[in-house]
């Protein structure tokens, strides 16, 4: 049987997809009220939080979550995709999916009065648009979007039935206090938007997304549940990683602690590196190799706070920078 376990790409099945109901339920609260009300949510790096865009525009989720979807048309952006794009660019995009569904014919000149009154048109025949923003924070480094667009942006939101969700491993905060952003991130738009934190799953939560695949895939390790959540806690990549390993272990017959620990350690180089150098604690010294792992050991656990907004353990310093 293939291993069920979902480690270096998003989610998109809903079957597949564990925890973040409070949150799901208050997007769609958000998207669905009268007023519609636009959100960001944020997160770290592996946090979920492109799983959980695919969540809100699968169509399994918002029957779910609301009452009568088939007014509603999400369209989904990658922002890393458009480096350097221009405004018209995004309408462009957005018209042409908007399009798709609507049946209402797009503009040939894509620009902020033809995007503007195709919205008109759209929502006037009864449609409410949601366009969920992957990879916000990629829009620092587009200097074509400005104050100006993110303007119009708001404008829509308080003229029509049209939200924007966007999803952004940097807080708005953090782009607020840029002295070289501070512009660009000064307009109201930004706050129009409820906030929404992602971090760790519940203990429930994840102990489900432990044992579920495995047992759908007819293999139970619900004996390793306490050692999965001891090493990874609540995280759902270091969960859903961890999981793949021990059900490829157990299926082998082998289940050495220490080599599934071991090939842990090395699958997850990447990631706690990654989280390490972009640390706002990150020391930048001369000091010895062993002084350094020592000051790296005592600041991982103010570090994954300051990733997850939620308190994890010491035991990752020692798994992860032991012997190294």
């Amino acid at each position: 049987m293939e291993n069920p376990y979902i480690t270096r790409s998003p989610v998109k099945d809903p079957d597949g997809f564990y925890g973040r109901e409070d949150i799901l339920k208050r997007i769609f609260k958000d998207i669905a009220g009268r007023g519609m009300q636009s959100h960001c949510i944020i997160g770290e790096r592996r946090i979920g939080k492109t799983s959980l865009l695919n969540q809100i525009a699968h169509s399994q989720v918002q029957e779910e979550y609301t009452e009568g979807t088939e007014f509603s048309i999400f369209v989904k952006t990658d922002l890393a995709l458009f480096p350097e794009a221009l405004p018209a660019t995004f309408f462009e995009e957005w018209v042409r999916d908007i399009s798709k569904i609507s049946g209402q014919a797009p503009s040939k000149k894509p620009g902020y009065l033809s995007f503007r009154r195709f919205v008109e048109d759209v929502t006037k025949i009864g449609y409410r648009i949601i366009i969920l923003l992957d990879e916000f924070e990629a829009t620092a480094a587009n200097s074509n979007l400005d104050r100006g667009f993110f303007e119009f942006l708001r404008a829509l939101t308080q003229n029509y039935d049209i939200s924007f969700i966007l999803f952004s491993r940097t807080p708005l905060q953090h782009l607020m206090r840029e002295e070289k952003f501070s512009s660009k991130y000064s307009s109201p738009f930004f706050n129009t938007l409820n906030i929404s934190y992602l971090k760790f799953l519940k203990e429930p939560e994840a102990k489900s997304l432990v044992a579920e695949p495995a047992q759908k895939a007819g293999t139970d390790i619900t004996d390793f549940i306490d050692f999965i959540l001891e090493q990874a806690y609540y995280h759902p990549f270091l969960l859903q990683l961890l999981s793949s390993i021990v059900f490829d272990y157990k299926k082998s017959s082998d289940t050495n602690h220490e080599k599934i620990l071991k090939e842990f350690k090395i699958q997850t180089e990447e990631f706690f590196t990654y989280l390490w150098q972009h640390s706002k604690n990150r020391k930048h010294s001369k000091s010895s190799p062993q002084k350094t792992r020592t000051c790296q050991k005592q600041s991982w656990t103010t570090l994954i706070e300051e990733v997850s907004s939620q308190k994890i353990e010491a035991k990752y310093s020692v798994l992860h920078l032991k012997n190294s």
